[in-house]
């Protein structure tokens, strides 16, 4: 059963659930819990799941509840995911509607998860665990190896994913204030410092981080955490790794849940801390704090700590420094994961119950500085998906400097390309906002395009606009229109109102001039083409207030211009008609998403899958399960997560890599499903003429001959081009996933035809021979089948069609830019060499046991009937058969040729560009 903890501490073990190798920890709630959660599920950290083993308990006195028994516990909802997954409609199940694509969609899937599990290594069906170049997945259904064929945006958590999973601690950028002392010694308490207690004045920031800091300090990183003692760790604790860290730098021993101690022989000995009460992390608030009790001096007080943006919220503006945002800013834009750490005294007799009792008037007293820098290969794999045309895109918690900062680090954002990022901010007419601006180095690349001559003209353009010019840039439209579309949608028109940054002209080309303040609208950045030249940013509260604000049809027009414009054309999904939020115009737009909580990461990811991309998450941690179980392609970074549990792929390695292996594996099976759906159809084609002109004619084959077609030939040759491995490296397009496109039918369609047209030239060789005499039909009845086959119309068929069925495999292999090239496939050529070489045997044998088992005419046909010795089938002279030989070496050559020169080559690279026209599709910068 899972049980909710009521009192006390747990450390668990859930390798057999999640695969978390290190124990856990769960602690007992503090704060009162919902009524009626969702699913009646309580958060994790306060559960202990069945199948789980209890290592130690913290406290002598532990009580739980038992929530959940048998099929509901998790790991029997778990069992439930993976027996029946949930329903993923892609859209080449929506496709077909009628009993032709229902057919053909039968046939796919069929050679789709033969090829998937070949591709991949994966010799099971669904929930089957496999390992492939160290990748580990668990494929649930077929269609997530087609999907990872068609991936076109990959979203990235931050930390543990993109950079290393550790957080090496690196130092704290301290308060000071008048009349403190850093340094305080002996029994003081940390509280009754003068900046802890808050009778200190004229706050400023040191002048650099400190890895030592006074003891008020000291106490804050050896409290304010959520650990658990655990003797078999390296560290002595279990719990959050940078909590872990934290701890570890404080030099403090844990001995109990809420009993921590200063280490022996230092300059704090005899003092002791007990945790009186302790607020775990939030995602609502971001801060998690403890009510703390210093002994032996007794006083009593608080420690916080958090994102510094919300941590400055629950502080007296008294205590902050007045740079203090800009030094965490840089301190983030320099790839720093920061910590905001606060805390104030309890007054005697103070009494706090709630969190927010807890968190506020509070004193500030720093920052907590983390280094995370990133994987040794996670720039070259963000390398290959932008060369694989795949748009990477970073879903973090952390800050957004900090994101932006590693972003360029890794070249997720576009080298040599300012970052504007969007923030909820106040404008000059008070109204709160989002408000794009550059920070740092960006400002010289910024000033750069905006006295470029491109951008002068955009900006006399939107000028023109503004003051209601006739006038506009290309896809803006006039303020006349504008008034008469906002009168038709019954909207508010477009405010005048110019915010703009007011540049001087440029009077030497020469000359530079950076505006320190630079800072735009998003109606400016939109109509004026800015974010053309940027790569976008936003943060969590930007990112709700453009999905809450309406596009206005200009700033649609110009976002449907601007992606029509791009390299590779095509038309949006809705765009340019009906009521689409801000948000939804320029997600694709966006490259980074800072402070995203798991809630929003799943917004993130459903918003580029509402667009009609398919999209792929790639997460570490618990906070990334929502978004890894609703895109199309989940990977979980790491097999000791609780992430593993939705995730469809996991891997084992610690790297980002694994993500474009499973992008260029996936590519080789939908491209050698697709060879195979088309053999497959190519199959049942030719079948239906060979039959038509049997049942014409009232001729039919030997058992013989169907078995050899059909069991050695089309069942072994269709198993023999599943096994098709994967190109080495990521192909810079993506194979086609339409049943019905114009590359697929030309494929097959036209491999038809040429096979018909030849079929029809050998039939006509023959029946123009002067030796050539027709089957006597007419003296067989209908129902004695088996005497239909001895005539030269079957010989000619036979070989005709087999030759034709044998080499459509070959053929249907070619193209080694999602796969390895045919010849290396040694099976399939092994099988089609010796099944050709024995058709052509038999073609030019003489007359032998095996030509008799076939029912060829290669010898005078006298006792069988209907023929008699008066009226006989002569035997098919050698030279017809070298005649109708050299014919089937034309068609082979010519249906290799359509296939690897017109299909394959300029005429199919220019269907696929049409295709891609006509169809519903948005254009992503990569």
């Amino acid at each position: 059963c899972d049980l909710l903890l009521l009192r006390g501490a747990a450390v668990c073990d859930e390798s057999t659930l999640t695969g978390e190798s290190m124990p856990v920890q769960r602690l007992a709630p503090v704060e009162k819990l919902p009524d009626d959660p969702p699913g009646f599920r309580f958060p994790a950290k306060h559960s202990l799941v069945a199948g789980t083993s209890v290592l130690q308990v913290v406290d002598d006195e532990t009580w739980a509840l038992a929530t959940h028994t048998g099929i509901h516990t998790q790991k029997g909802q778990l069992l439930l995911l993976i027996l029946y997954p949930c329903s993923l409609r892609s859209a080449t199940e929506a496709a077909p509607d009628g009993h032709l694509g229902q057919w053909g969609l039968h046939m796919l899937l069929r050679s789709a998860d033969h090829a998937a599990h070949r591709a991949l290594r994966g010799p099971g069906d669904f929930g089957e665990a496999a390992e492939g170049e160290g990748l580990q997945h668990l494929l649930r259904r077929a269609e997530r190896i087609a999907l990872a064929g068609k991936v076109r945006v990959a979203c990235f958590d931050k930390t543990g994913t993109l950079t290393t999973s550790g957080l090496e601690f690196f130092g704290v950028h301290c308060v000071e204030m008048d009349g403190t002392d850093p340094g305080l010694q002996g029994s003081q308490s940390p509280f009754s410092s003068p900046l802890a207690a808050a009778t200190a004045t004229s706050p400023r920031l040191a002048a650099e981080p400190q890895n030592r800091s006074g003891f008020h300090i000291l106490c804050g990183l050896a409290s304010a955490h959520s650990l658990s003692p655990f003797s078999q760790s390296e560290a002595g604790v279990v719990g959050n790794a940078v909590e872990v860290n934290m701890f570890k730098a404080s030099g403090w021993s844990l001995a109990s849940q809420r009993d921590v101690r200063s280490p022996s022989g230092g300059s704090f000995e005899g003092h002791r801390l007990e945790i009186l009460k302790r607020f775990d992390f939030s995602h609502s608030t971001m801060t998690m704090s403890a009510v703390v009790k210093h002994h032996p001096s007794g006083e009593q007080g608080i420690y916080c700590k958090g994102s510094f943006e919300h941590i400055l919220r629950k502080c007296r503006p008294s205590s902050v420094p007045e740079n203090f945002v800009q030094v965490a800013e840089a301190h983030a834009f320099a790839g720093m994961y920061v910590l905001g750490l606060a805390a104030r005294p309890l007054k005697g007799g103070e009494v706090v119950q709630t969190r927010a009792d807890v968190e506020k008037d509070l004193t500030l007293l720093g920052c907590l500085l983390f280094k995370n820098p990133p994987r040794p290969d996670t720039a070259e794999t963000i390398l290959r998906l932008r060369a694989g045309d795949v748009r990477s895109v970073m879903i973090t918690g952390d800050a957004a400097g900090t994101a932006v900062s590693i972003a360029k680090e890794i070249k997720l954002a576009a080298p040599g390309l300012p970052v504007l990022l969007g923030d909820m901010e106040k404008n000059s007419t008070g109204h709160t906002a989002v408000c794009w601006r550059c920070v740092g180095e960006d400002l010289k690349g910024l000033n750069e395009i905006l006295l470029g001559n491109e951008w002068l003209t955009w900006r006399k353009n939107y000028k023109q606009w503004r003051g209601g010019a006739a006038a506009g840039a290309r896809g803006e439209a006039t303020m006349k229109a504008a008034k008469r579309r906002a009168h038709e949608a019954q909207e508010p028109e477009i405010s005048r109102r110019c915010s703009w940054p007011q540049l001087e002209e440029v009077q030497n080309a020469g000359e530079e001039t950076v505006d320190e303040d630079f800072v735009f609208s998003t109606e400016e950045i939109v109509l004026s083409r800015l974010f053309e030249w940027c790569e976008l940013a936003v943060t969590q509260q930007a990112f709700e207030w453009l999905a809450a604000q309406q596009c206005s049809p200009d700033l649609r027009r110009v976002l449907l211009g601007s992606r029509l414009s791009s390299l590779k054309k095509g038309r949006v999904l809705g765009s340019g008609k009906g009521h689409t939020s801000l948000l939804w115009e320029l997600l694709t737009s966006i490259r980074i998403f800072a402070r995203m909580t798991p809630n929003g990461k799943i917004s993130v990811v459903e918003g580029f899958m509402s667009q009609g991309l398919i999209c792929a998450m790639v997460g570490d941690g618990g906070n990334d399960s929502g978004a890894l179980r609703t895109a199309h392609v989940g990977m979980a970074l790491s097999s000791a997560t609780s992430a593993t549990v939705v995730a469809p792929f996991t891997t084992c390695r610690p790297s980002v890599a694994p993500i474009a292996d499973l992008l260029r594996e996936g590519r080789g099976a939908l491209a050698t499903s697709f060879a195979g759906y088309k053999y497959c159809v190519h199959y049942g084609l030719l079948n239906s003429v060979l039959k038509f002109k049997t049942y014409w004619h009232g001729i039919s084959q030997s058992m013989m001959a169907a078995y050899f077609q059909d069991m050695i030939g089309f069942l072994s040759l269709s198993w023999a081009m599943s096994l098709a491995r994967p190109a080495p490296v990521l192909a810079t397009s993506r194979p086609t996933s339409s049943l019905f496109s114009g590359f697929t039918v030309l494929s097959v369609v036209g491999m038809l035809g040429l096979n018909a047209l030849f079929l029809e030239v050998n039939w006509n060789i023959i029946t123009s021979d002067e030796e050539y005499v027709p089957f006597p039909v007419h003296k067989v009845r209908i129902t004695q089948w088996w005497k239909l086959n001895r005539n030269w119309e079957i010989t000619t068929l036979f070989f005709t069609y087999t030759f034709q069925l044998f080499w459509s495999a070959v053929v249907y292999s070619f193209g080694d830019v999602f796969r390895l090239p045919w010849y290396t496939n040694l099976v399939l050529m092994a099988l089609v060499a010796v099944n050709l070489g024995l058709l052509t045997f038999l073609l030019l044998s003489s007359p032998n046991w095996m030509t008799r088992l076939f029912k060829l005419v290669f010898e005078d046909v006298t006792d069988s009937d209907p023929w008699t010795r008066d009226e006989y089938c002569p035997a098919m002279p050698r030279s017809v058969r070298f005649h109708l030989l050299l014919v089937i070496m034309c068609n082979l050559t010519c249906t290799a040729f359509l296939e690897k020169v017109i299909i394959q080559g300029r005429v199919g690279d220019y269907m696929r560009v049409l295709g891609r026209a006509l169809s519903k599709h948005v254009t992503l910068r990569l």
